[in-house]
C-alpha cells in the first residue's frame, strides 16, 4: 500500500461524516454528468431526420403496428459522435 493510500485511509477513519458526504457528492456529480450526456444525446436524436415511412410487416396476431409520431428514435439516420460523459 502506498503512503498516500495510508494517509487517505487514516483521514477517512478520523472524518467519517465528511467522507460520507464527500462520496455522496461524488456519486451525485457522476449521475449529473451522465444525465447531461444522455440529455444531449436525446436532443440530437430528436433533431435527427427520420427515414421515409416504410410499410411495416404484420405482427404475429395479424395486427399492424401504428406508424407515425411514435417511430423509435433508433431509426435515426444521423451519425452522431458525442463525447463521453466523463
Amino acid at each position: 500500500m502506498l503512503f498516500v493510500d495510508l494517509v487517505w485511509q487514516k483521514l477517512e477513519e478520523e472524518n467519517d461524516d465528511f467522507f460520507r458526504a464527500y462520496y455522496i457528492r461524488l456519486k451525485l456529480k457522476k449521475q449529473i454528468l451522465l444525465f447531461n450526456h444522455l440529455l444531449e444525446h436525446q436532443y440530437h436524436l430528436m433533431k435527427c431526420p427520420m427515414p421515409a415511412k416504410v410499410p411495416l410487416a404484420p405482427m404475429q396476431n395479424g395486427m399492424h403496428p401504428m406508424p407515425g409520431k411514435f417511430s423509435p428514435s433508433w431509426l435515426c439516420v444521423c451519425k452522431l459522435k458525442l463525447s463521453q460523459p466523463f
